[in-house]
């Protein structure tokens, strides 16, 4: 009977068996090329050593990079706040500065204001003192010239003295049918006019009823004579006829106000614009109360009327 070599199948031989292939399929595994390098890679992660010097490690050499990072970093902070000191009071001096400049320029502007509505009061006083003088001058050469007339368009002729004028002065009063003595005249001389204009006589009587007499009977005499008024030709004087004129001698102040007036008439329907007693009137029409001008602020209110 032939020997079999194969030991009978026990439970315990069965158990064998299959550890020893399941250890030679895991040591396949273990083995194989994948499950190698992950080992591997684990074992290199396992025994891998950190880098000298790195922030996670507490060596000597990191304690001292940080103290020395927080110094630098303190001194710099230092050095900040120092600035900012520096710069904070520069700017609080200059904030003083312009302060202190602001306050004076307050004050100087305060006084310079002050000083203005001194001057202004001042001007305004000085207005009304030069306005007072003004009229009282105006009314001394008024009084001045009560006794005086003026005559217009008479010829000159050359040479001229004081006695021809006062000739022409006595043969006008024949004319006007009055009686004129050189002792009625205190004085007698031609005025100042404009270029190529004949100088009017400004003659002086002795009294202001002469003078007012002679200005009557010149108007009469015109009033009279409508076709043949009073004129050179008239008065047997040289030369072509004209228009002799005897109006009162009015100050400067009083003939520009005089003109202002009778341009005034014209323009705002004034049939008459006269003078007398050195006074210049206005009248609309015959039988209306006459204006009194005495400056230029009554024109205005004329207009302001009309």
């Amino acid at each position: 009977m032939p020997l079999k070599r194969t030991p009978p199948n026990s439970p315990s031989a069965t158990r064998l068996t299959l550890q020893i292939d399941s250890d030679s399929k895991s040591s396949d595994r273990c083995n194989s090329p994948t499950n190698s390098a992950k080992k591997l890679s684990q074992a290199s992660r396992k025994h891998k050593r950190r880098r000298e010097g790195s922030f996670g490690d507490d060596s000597d050499a990191n304690v001292d990079f940080r103290d020395e990072l927080l110094k630098l970093f303190e001194e710099f902070k230092k050095q900040q706040d120092k600035n900012f000191k520096i710069l904070q009071d520069t700017i609080s001096k200059q904030n003083k500065d312009i302060q202190s400049t602001l306050d004076f320029i307050s004050s100087r502007y305060d006084d310079m204001q002050k000083k203005i509505e001194l001057l202004e009061s001042e001007k305004k006083k000085s207005l009304a003192i030069i306005q007072t003088l003004e009229e009282k001058v105006e009314t001394f050469e008024r009084r001045n010239n009560a006794a005086c007339l003026e005559i217009r368009n008479i010829p000159t002729t050359t040479p001229e003295n004081k006695i021809d004028l006062t000739n022409y002065i006595i043969k006008t009063g024949k004319v006007l049918n009055t009686t004129i003595q050189s002792c009625d005249i205190r004085n007698i001389y031609r005025a100042s006019s404009k270029v190529n204009t004949i100088k009017p006589i400004v003659v002086e009587f002795t009294t202001v009823s002469m003078k007012e007499k002679l200005l009557q009977l010149s108007k009469s005499y015109n009033r009279k004579h409508c076709n043949n008024k009073l004129s050179s030709q008239t008065l047997n004087l040289d030369g072509p006829a004209k228009p002799v004129y005897i109006s009162e001698f009015l100050t400067y102040k009083a003939r520009k106000l005089f003109a202002q007036a009778r341009e005034f008439g014209t323009k705002n329907n004034f049939a008459f614009c006269w003078t007398a007693h050195n006074r210049i009137y206005l009248r609309r029409k015959e039988g209306d109360p006459y204006c009194r001008i005495d400056c230029e602020r009554d024109l205005e209110k004329l207009r302001k009327v009309r």
